[in-house]
């Protein structure tokens, strides 16, 4: 119940702001209707009373212990009033009543959200005793209470929906890289295959390999991701297919991708990894990958494969079209650096230099 209220009361977003006239006007409207020294509006957090809005008071928040408003939300339907708060033995030692600002007179209403969570409450106080609160006076507190609460569910509206505004304009941004870059990729396809199968086989893999790379970016709220991460998600569906040994990754430095890099990346991931599952280790029992990444000065990337029996199938790994061009042109361009393909009897290697820079846009 008490952590379900905090959440309510952080879900706010008003701890620790500054004042502002809308709370600020209804206090003073509470201290000149009931002609109170001292109005606050009090939000209870975990260890503390914090005060929002206040009239008649210097300092911005209390011990929650010692606070008369954490009486007042332990009954979210009902006032909490004490007309004699130094004769009344729950209070007469309380910091509060015995020194500043002396209290004797309380009332409280408490502020309470949609779901039934008092957060907090408005409350007058005056240093003097009173005989009575009436029942005029409480529908008044409740009524200026309620308008307290409506002004932090009005602001908690606008808050959602300005969020709603952004992660929006973030969608369409982000999509708009992704659209961009496909559509890219598809006029390289366009000019580099020369049959429908070819394409929209090719299509259908960079739209895979894209779709895992924005997963990753998106758990990671597109701050730069690892490219172990990075990886381990292209390289999965094989490590499925194969034994884990088949594939080694040695990461010096933890290389760490943006989404500019990443975008390229997965796509060598993608086209060195099937390559290799039609052509090379991983169609292969004695197959075997080993790829090395370090950062510094510059990005050095090594993809190794290795097998024991010869093959002629291996020089079909170097095919022509898109992934050979993909290999050799677009990702070293598009990462500011070389590349160079190997390929032997008994395995292949591709070796890609970059400019780190380019990892941080």
């Amino acid at each position: 119940m008490e952590r379900e209220r905090l959440k309510r009361l952080i879900e706010t977003g008003l701890l620790d702001t500054s004042p502002e006239d809308r709370f600020d006007r209804l206090t003073r409207l509470a201290s000149n209707a009931f002609e109170a020294p001292i109005a606050l509006i009090s939000l209870i957090d975990s260890d503390r009373q914090w005060f929002k809005s206040k009239v008649g008071m210097d300092v911005d928040e209390t011990a929650r212990d010692i606070a008369l408003c954490n009486q007042t939300i332990s009954d979210p339907d009902d006032l909490f009033v004490v007309l004699d708060a130094q004769s009344d033995d729950r209070f007469k030692t309380n910091p509060l009543v015995t020194g500043t600002p002396n209290v004797a007179f309380y009332a409280g209403a408490p502020l309470v959200t949609s779901d039934g969570y008092a957060i907090g409450s408005l409350c007058v106080i005056d240093s003097k005793p009173r005989g009575d609160f009436s029942s005029g006076d409480r529908e008044i507190l409740k009524d200026l209470a309620a308008s307290v609460m409506g002004e932090i569910e009005t602001a908690a509206r606008d808050q959602r929906t300005e969020d709603l505004d952004l992660a929006n304009q973030e969608l369409q941004h982000r999509f708009g890289n992704v659209y961009a870059q496909m559509s890219g990729l598809i006029a390289v396809l366009a000019k580099s295959e020369n049959d429908v199968v070819s394409f929209k086989r090719n299509v259908a893999e960079s739209i895979q390999s894209m779709a895992q790379m924005q997963a990753l970016l998106a758990a990671n709220r597109y701050r730069p991701i690892s490219f172990t991460d990075l990886f381990d998600g292209v390289i999965a569906p094989y490590r499925s297919m194969q034994e884990s040994s088949q594939i080694e990754l040695e990461n010096t430095g933890n290389l760490l991708v943006s989404e500019r890099a990443a975008f390229l990346m997965t796509l060598m991931l993608g086209e060195l990894a099937t390559n290799s599952a039609k052509h090379g280790a991983f169609s292969r029992a004695d197959g075997q990958v080993r790829v090395f990444v370090t950062s510094g000065d510059e990005v050095q990337f090594e993809w190794k494969e290795s097998w024991t029996e010869p093959s002629e199938k291996s020089q079909a790994s170097q095919r022509e079209g898109f992934g050979s061009r993909l290999l050799s042109k677009i990702i070293p361009s598009g990462l500011k650096g070389q590349s160079q393909l190997s390929i032997e009897a008994q395995g292949m290697s591709y070796r890609l230099s970059a400019d780190p820079a380019v990892f941080l846009e």
